[in-house]
């Protein structure tokens, strides 16, 4: 006997159970000269809030030229539903970049520096959050490949 044959029976018993009206199962009367039923439905749909990077492309690592420059770029895509938006905080992790300055190209974001080595920008609002960064890193030594320097960090408002 298959799966389906097996819940014919089921399925009919039930049809049967409902076309009939079981006790203890609410009915509404809905003939001449009965009595009447309403009822009040209250439907609430709560959404999380959400905050999803998208997209964080940046070269695993980067290379000081002759003077010691590096110039990295950096595409950051975050989605949120929050209404307050979000604060990115980026962090400079590695002791042997002497300064740094990140730049955003699209204009979309200020940056403000709260410590020594952060840098920090909120987006307000929610929707896709699309930020094109350029860093400018000034290295210790020349000539030299360093581990991507920089870690990332979402906080929402």
């Amino acid at each position: 006997m298959c799966p389906r044959q097996r819940l014919r029976p089921w399925t009919a018993a039930l049809l049967w159970a409902v076309l009939i009206g079981l006790p203890g199962v609410p009915m509404a009367d809905t003939g001449r000269g009965g009595s009447k039923a309403s009822a009040t439905l209250r439907l609430e749909v709560r959404i999380p809030p959400v905050i999803r990077i998208r997209g964080n492309e940046h070269p695993s690592t980067v290379t000081a030229d002759a003077s010691g420059q590096v110039n990295a770029r950096h595409q950051l895509t975050v989605y949120s539903n929050l209404p307050r938006g979000f604060c990115i905080t980026l962090r400079l992790t590695d002791g042997a970049v002497q300064a740094w300055e990140p730049r955003e190209r699209g204009q979309m974001a200020r940056w403000t520096s709260p410590a020594p080595n952060v840098r920090q920008a909120c987006l307000y609002g929610p929707g896709q959050h699309a930020l094109d960064i350029e860093h400018h890193f000034q290295a210790q030594r020349r000539d030299a490949s360093l581990p991507w320097p920089v870690e990332t960090d979402i906080t929402a408002l």
